[in-house]
């Protein structure tokens, strides 16, 4: 009986939002519906939440949620009793973006609980990551499809191809975010790429831990894969920390980003713009709500707030693990200065362990990577795209563009004015991507590295790949191999078939766009709204497969139905020749 509630809890929320979204279009509610379907939805909305304020009411006793279920219990009397009040007197003291919000969060809530059971049902975890993502892009196609969230309507496909592109936090738009979608559109984008880049599962599981009291061994498991955690038993207090160094590193660029604009005249809310642009830097997804992007005429010379979002995304596409790890050493060593030179004290605190080989691994190659971006761009553009730019002017925007590549999506010059050269380094930036573990796409800089590795062992006769006194695993390059091969499989079907579809299109633009697509960067020649529906389709599945990768997604499929074949014989060696 229990379990039958509480679908019947999440079935009423969902649709709820979805009313509500209905609601949020203005006077278009008032055409559609009459007034009494309204009041009516609002006593529904009072009897949903008094109900659920009940049941969590119930589960109290549970020491372990106490706090959290008093929470939803509370609010959910509050919200239940001021719908209550609007719909006998008129007036309200809380406003739809409240009651939406809370609404949102019940139903993350049941979206936690079924994916929880999903995972301890026996539902491959792969399999359960890449429902969770289409789950989520085809609730947000349904969000953005309502009146509510553009000013004149929308397509599915296009509600469909934003979603996607939100969710796997790709930034490529078929419509302008500023000028076709109101401002509860742009929080449905936003909500999307939130969730998009951390990963449904790491709410889910936040919000199963919270709300229900814990998680099992398996889910420990599956979240220790997820976030690339090596300690299982440490997985819930390292998922605290990425959800709480995430939160904090965009409200400080949010902060930051409102400063670099305080004295700009904007068409838009400079505190949402700021909120919006910083998530959007950190999650490398590369929407904007100003119709230029940061090419627009009322930002584009303001290279503080450039340097603030290239800033955003490096620590985005790091990867929560290194940025963490980074984190502990400055708070390691801030604590270490203030007792030894501050405080006249014996340093007290336990020396840390030393940085381990992925992340060196890591942070070397995102430092070669951006340096040679950084000077490819800024020589081959020199008297191209940046020739009408002071040489500070020059500096700033050839940095953003070796960073923005690498999956974020954010552009500060006309991308279709690159020459041919620039535009094939900056295939390869996107191709490359951010690291394992981060909120970016692409091959992985650790795909990169260790294949460069193995090709140099390849050249001397080296028998395995050593760095700094650690061997890298065998499994390790076997498995850099498969994602280079599964990439430019996708990645050259993609181009192929759209080169089939549109075939007036120029070849390098398409590659461009394909490139981009799957790498979920979002960077585009001008390209992406005028292709047509079949080629948009395509695209559609490069940024879906490109966000879960399409080696965890084959894995989905066919594990979910085949078992891995692990056996204790060996049949004889015998040598192929492969040059």
């Amino acid at each position: 009986m229990g379990k039958n509630l509480d679908n019947y809890v999440f079935w009423a929320t969902a649709a709820a939002i979805i009313t509500l979204g209905v609601y949020f279009g203005g006077n278009n509610h008032t055409e559609l519906f009459p007034a009494w379907i309204f009041q009516l939805i609002e006593l529904s909305f009072a009897s949903l939440l008094t109900y659920v304020g009940i049941r969590k009411a119930l589960t109290l006793k549970q020491s372990s949620v106490r706090i959290f279920n008093g929470i939803v219990t509370t609010i959910s009397f509050f919200v239940s009793i001021d719908l209550a009040y609007r719909l006998i007197f008129g007036s309200s003291y809380v406003t739809n973006g409240v009651t939406l919000g809370f609404l949102i969060l019940l139903l993350l809530i049941g979206i936690s609980v079924k994916l929880t059971q999903s995972i301890r049902s026996g539902l491959h975890p792969a399999l359960t990551f890449v429902l969770s993502f289409a789950a989520l892009m085809l609730f947000g196609a349904f969000m953005l499809k309502l009146p509510g969230s553009t000013v004149s309507g929308i397509s599915f496909l296009d509600a469909l191809f934003t979603s996607v592109s939100a969710v796997s936090v790709t930034g490529l738009a078929v419509l302008d975010t500023n000028k076709d979608f109101t401002v509860f559109g742009q929080v449905v984008i936003l909500f999307l790429i939130q969730m998009g880049g951390l990963g449904i599962l790491t709410f889910s599981n936040l919000f199963a831990m919270l709300f229900s009291g814990g998680s099992t061994f398996r889910d420990q498991i599956v979240m220790a894969d997820f976030i690339n955690s090596e300690k299982v038993g440490q997985t819930q207090r390292m998922l605290i920390k990425v959800i709480f160094f995430v939160l904090i590193v965009e409200l400080i660029g949010a902060i930051l980003i409102y400063i670099s604009v305080i004295n700009t005249p904007l068409s838009v809310d400079k505190i949402f713009f700021s909120i919006f642009h910083a998530i959007s830097a950190f999650c490398n997804a590369g929407f904007s709500i100003l119709s230029g992007n940061l090419f627009d005429p009322e930002i584009r010379e303001n290279y503080f707030m450039h340097t603030i979002i290239a800033l955003l995304i490096i620590f985005g596409g790091l990867g929560f693990n290194i940025s963490l790890n980074y984190t502990s050493y400055a708070k390691y060593y801030g604590k270490k200065f203030w007792q030894k030179n501050i405080l006249r004290k014996e340093v007290t605190i336990a020396p840390l362990k030393i940085i381990r080989i992925n992340t060196i691994i890591v942070v070397r190659t995102t430092i070669v990577l951006l340096l040679i971006g950084w000077a490819a761009f800024f020589i081959l553009e020199y008297n191209n795209t940046l020739k009408d730019l002071s040489l500070g002017g020059k500096i700033a925007v050839a940095f953003f563009n070796s960073v923005t590549p690498r999956t974020a999506g954010f552009n500060n010059i006309d991308m279709g004015l690159m020459l041919t050269p620039t535009v094939l380094i900056s295939i390869l930036l996107m191709w490359i991507g951010a690291s394992p573990g981060s909120t970016g796409g692409g091959i992985k800089t650790t795909t990169l590295a260790v294949t460069m590795m193995n090709l140099k062992n390849q050249i001397l006769g080296n028998n395995h790949i050593e760095i700094r006194k650690r061997q890298i695993p065998d499994n390790a390059v076997e498995r850099a191999s498969v994602i280079i091969i599964l990439s430019l499989s996708a990645i050259g079907i993609g181009i192929l078939t759209i080169s089939i579809l549109d075939p007036n299109i120029d070849i390098l633009k398409i590659a461009y766009e394909c490139f981009s697509a799957f790498s979920t960067v979002g960077l585009s020649m001008n390209l992406t709204p005028l292709l047509s529906d079949a080629s948009q389709c395509v695209l559609i599945v490069l940024m879906f497969l490109g966000r879960v990768s399409l080696l965890t997604f084959l894995m989905a499929i066919i594990r979910q139905f085949a078992k891995p074949r692990n056996t204790r014989y060996e049949y004889p060696k015998e040598d192929i020749f492969i040059n």
